[in-house]
């Protein structure tokens, strides 16, 4: 049975497909995503329900396995910047811990980190990488240069987010002394924020890390 590139098939439709040599696998929210090395092509295997089967060459595969992944992270996370489907990143809390997952003219990476600062410091990075380019995303020269200046004014946003966490774990460190020594008028005058707002921090309602329950 010759098998149609690109055509979605049930994957109990391709012959010995579970004997091919797995090349590359990952679980994600309890959905296996995998790629086997088949005798007719490079299969991408989703066991979602339905599951769904697709044959490529081993680029076009590898291709497919990262965007449906990573889409998928990026969909449901808290941090996400996305300026298509093809150029994209995002920080997201998995059963194992924190990932930070990336695409850029449809090519990407899911990569761990230890702490929500360590992810979120690593997309940032990643999102300057990026608007160095280049960027393929089917517009002019003109649109390209804004998608560009769009990922550093992103970078810089998520520099801005870890700056304000570390402010506020600073202040809250801080709360006891400054409560015992009546300093909080003083202490938001020079931050620029009312008193409401500084008992909102000590309260760990402002300026914190929005994580998301772990699954």
């Amino acid at each position: 049975m010759a098998l149609d590139y690109d055509r979605s098939y049930d994957p109990s439709e391709i012959p010995d497909l579970d004997q091919a040599r797995q090349i590359k696998a990952r679980e994600w929210r309890g959905v296996l995503y995998e790629i086997r090395n088949h005798l007719d092509g490079f299969v991408f295997v989703t066991h979602s329900n339905p599951p769904t089967a697709t044959v490529h060459s081993l680029v076009e595969a590898e291709i497919a396995f990262n965007r449906t992944l990573i889409t998928k992270i990026a969909d449901e996370a808290n941090t996400r910047v996305r300026w298509d489907y093809d150029n994209l990143g995002a920080v997201t809390l998995s059963a194992e811990g924190w990932v930070m997952a990336w695409l850029h003219n449809g090519k990407g990476d899911i990569t761990e980190h230890g702490d929500w600062e360590a992810a979120h410091l690593a997309l940032a990075d990643r999102l300057d990488q990026m608007a160095e380019g280049p960027l393929y995303t089917g517009s002019s020269t003109a649109v390209q240069d804004v998608v560009a200046a769009y990922l550093q004014r992103a970078a810089c946003d998520v520099r801005s987010d870890l700056a304000r966490v570390r402010l506020g774990d600073a202040v809250r460190a801080a709360q006891p002394i400054i409560q015992k020594e009546r300093r909080v008028s003083e202490l938001a005058q020079g931050l620029d924020v009312d008193r409401k707002f500084i008992y909102r921090v000590f309260n760990g309602t402002e300026w914190i890390r929005r994580e998301p329950v772990r699954p």
